[in-house]
């Protein structure tokens, strides 16, 4: 007996194999034939193209072009929102500014940076405080208290009174100083020519130092100093404004406001121009 596996031909498989090849072969030679008689009709069959796929940059198909006035529509409320936020910061900044403002403004961005009027401690002298080297001011002097001879000692040479109803031309003589008054009315904003007057003699080097005041040092001297401030140093209205409400010499704000609206419609370069013309006669 044989170990492997035995293979059995029989006369039937035989015919049936040589059939087999007998079929291939003669279709093989039906399609060679075939070939040869029809030259042009041979084709390859073609593959199906592939699935394209949906993209929001695609707008040939339905869902890309959805997708893609979506996003189109999304960029647009965000642009919308983008520009009235913008609009909205441009209008609360104040873009569109008076010609005051916008002097202000510069003269806040040009002027170095300020210094508040210093307080000081004289027998006789209440409220009295140093602005510049030029000028000091203060309430309604001591004449009992030696207050004009507080200041002589101080160096001043003028005093310049803004009180209405009230004169002290013997006091100040008697103490060796030399005396201006401008009757600058309680009730009413400043002239132009009561400010063009005191900044006349606040810049006349032969004057200063100078000592204003009205009777508590604080509403009349304190819009005067901030004209000061302004025209003269070159201040901002705005901090001389501050300096004048916050400075610690008592204004009262509420009851003259006719001050502050003053000196926030200030035509500096008039003023400027009037103490130029003044100087020159």
């Amino acid at each position: 007996m044989s170990s492997g596996w035995a293979t059995i031909s029989t006369p039937t498989s035989s015919r049936r194999c040589a059939r087999l090849c007998s079929t291939r072969a003669s279709i093989r030679t039906r399609k060679t034939s075939w070939r040869a008689r029809n030259p042009g009709r041979i084709t390859r069959r073609k593959r199906p193209p592939p699935a394209r796929r949906c993209r929001i940059g695609d707008a040939s198909s339905p869902r890309g072009a959805m997708a893609m006035n979506r996003a189109t529509g999304l960029a647009l409320v965000l642009l919308g929102l983008l520009l009235v936020a913008v609009g909205f910061h441009w209008a609360s900044s104040g873009a569109r500014k008076d010609p005051a403002s916008s002097e202000s403004a510069w003269q806040a961005r040009t002027a170095p940076p300020v210094q508040w009027a210093e307080r000081l401690e004289r027998p006789g002298l209440p409220n009295l405080y140093r602005v510049s080297g030029d000028l000091y001011r203060g309430a309604q002097p001591d004449p009992k208290a030696t207050g004009f001879e507080e200041l002589r000692k101080l160096g001043v040479k003028t005093i310049v009174n803004l009180r209405s109803l009230h004169g002290e031309g013997d006091e100040v003589q008697e103490a060796g100083l030399a005396y201006e008054r401008i009757q600058f009315n309680p009730l009413a904003a400043p002239q132009d020519d009561e400010v063009i007057r005191f900044l006349g003699v606040v810049t006349d080097p032969s004057r200063t130092p100078v000592f204003v005041h009205c009777k508590h040092g604080a509403d009349r001297t304190g819009t005067m100093c901030a004209a000061y401030r302004i025209v003269v140093q070159g201040w901002s209205k705005e901090e001389a404004v501050k300096e004048m409400k916050d400075g610690d010499f008592g204004h009262h704000d509420e009851l003259y406001a006719s001050y502050r609206r003053y000196l926030m419609e200030l035509d500096v370069e008039k003023i400027r121009q009037a103490l130029a013309s003044r100087k020159r006669y």
